[in-house]
């Protein structure tokens, strides 16, 4: 789990030792914050590791050290006015950090990645979004719908399955009169070679 320590990341985690399942976190507190591994700390199962991973021979050594089975990948700049001050930001924190997880998880021969998109990627709309609206108007997410481009070109095009998720909007605008129709949802869509179907 990358980003285990946000606020999307620490929820996951938690869930997922709930499910029974061994957790490996990465986080380097730039966002996160330690209260969040509050829960997940004390579990027998959770191991957890200071790190960035803008590193890639940090990720790798992590990596290298578990069986693991998927990826959860859930960081990237949630500050978009420091993206937008300094581009930097994004290249690092979004962009850099996606290639480097991509990477250590081809080496590792690890098949599996959730990686966590957003709604922000598509620009600003006034109709409701849907996963194939177009032209593509994103102003401040550059980098991490550049991360969902480059994941084809690091899976095998028969083996890996990489499933892109974004938490969107399924009701009118924010600004509706109505609030049973602010609602979201999780939409998944396959970014692997082999468009597989979505299985997470």
């Amino acid at each position: 789990m990358t980003g285990a320590a946000g606020f999307i990341g620490s929820h996951l985690t938690d869930r997922l030792l709930e499910l029974g399942n061994k957790v490996v976190g990465i986080d380097n507190f730039s966002r996160g914050t330690r209260g969040n591994l509050k829960r997940s700390q004390s579990h027998p199962s959770f191991h957890f590791f200071e790190r960035d991973l803008s590193n890639l021979d940090s990720l790798r050594e992590i990596v290298s050290s578990f069986e693991i089975d998927t990826v959860w990948h859930m960081v990237a700049n949630s500050d978009i006015g420091a993206g937008v001050a300094d581009p930097n930001v994004d290249l690092k924190d979004t962009f850099l950090s996606t290639f480097n997880v991509l990477v250590a998880m081809r080496d590792a021969g690890i098949r599996k990645l959730a990686f966590a998109s957003t709604s922000a990627v598509y620009g600003v709309h006034d109709q409701v979004l849907e996963e194939n609206i177009g032209p593509s108007e994103c102003r401040a997410s550059f980098a991490l719908r550049f991360g969902e481009m480059t994941m084809p070109t690091l899976s095998d095009k028969t083996e890996r399955t990489c499933e892109a998720f974004s938490i969107k909007r399924s009701g009118p605008p924010p600004d509706s009169k109505d609030p049973a129709k602010k609602r979201s949802s999780i939409a998944f869509k396959s970014v692997s070679e082999r468009r597989a179907s979505p299985s997470i």
